[in-house]
This record gives C-alpha cells, structure tokens and sequence, in this order.
C-alpha cells in the first residue's frame, strides 16, 4: 500500500481520536459548569428558532452576553459547537468510507452529540435543571463510547 493511500486510511482514526479528547475536554468543563456556573433563566425557549434569535428569547446573543463573565462557560459553549461540527463531519466520513458498523458508530454519535447540545440548550435557558444534565452525561456517554469503539474497529 502506498503512502497516499495509507494516509486517506489513516484520516477517520485521527478524526476519531480527536474527538474522544475534545469529549473528555468538554465533559471537564461540562462538569465545572454544572457545580460551580450559576446561570439565571433566560426567558420562554421557541425552539431552535428562539435560540438563533428568531423568536421571543434573546437568543445566542444573550448566551454569548453572558459567557464572558464566565469564561470557562463560554469556552465550553463554543467547543460543544466544535464537537458537534466533527460528529457531522464524522458521520459524513462514514458514508464515503464505508463499513456498516463504521456508519452506524458515527451517526449513533452525532445522535448523541445533538441529544447533548439540545439538552445544554435547555439547560442554560431554562434555569440549570438537573434532568438537562442527566441528558447531557448520558448523550456525552453513548458519543463517546461509540467513538471509543469506532477508533478499535478501524
């Protein structure tokens, strides 16, 4: 097999490496947030048209106004945006890369990366509920794992 080849070969496991760290990152900050962030609740939550600022709620505007007084907070937003960009990008991969179980790893993963995002949303919004955070460990979990098993099939 020549270079180029192994290369291309190569790519989904650094992908996927990458992304088991940026989990164990996000989940420490995760984590942070939930014992030591007080956020005060955000108003009425339209779905995602309210979070992008289309609706009643101030939005990510609102979000962003207030992560910088916390900056770990803010830093944990804006990588969950990364990760859930690299579990698309993964997912996508997949289909190009072929492999059943491959394919069914990664989208189960973007599932859950999306699952745990919604749940930050929701969490951040509507006053820190402990469910919200259940949610998120458990989105955080399935993502991970399937990563984890993703990285020792390839």
């Amino acid at each position: 097999m020549n270079r180029a080849a192994k290369t291309l070969q190569d790519r989904p496991k650094g992908l996927l490496a990458s992304m088991l760290l940026l989990l164990v990152i996000q989940f420490a900050l995760g984590i942070y947030t939930n014992l030591f962030v007080t956020l005060s609740k955000m108003g009425p939550f339209m779905g995602l048209g309210g979070f992008m600022g289309m609706g009643r709620s101030m939005g990510i505007g609102e979000m962003l106004i207030r992560g910088r007084f916390v900056p770990l907070f803010m830093v944990h937003m804006m990588l969950g945006m990364l990760v859930a960009l690299m579990a698309l990008i993964i997912a996508l991969v997949s289909l190009v890369r072929g492999g059943s179980r491959f394919v069914i790893l990664a989208w189960t993963s973007l599932l859950a990366v999306l699952a745990a995002g919604y749940s930050g949303l929701r969490f951040v919004m509507y006053g820190q509920h402990n469910g919200d955070s259940f949610v998120m460990a458990i989105g955080w979990m399935i993502a991970f794992s399937a990563y984890f098993m993703a990285v020792k099939g390839q």
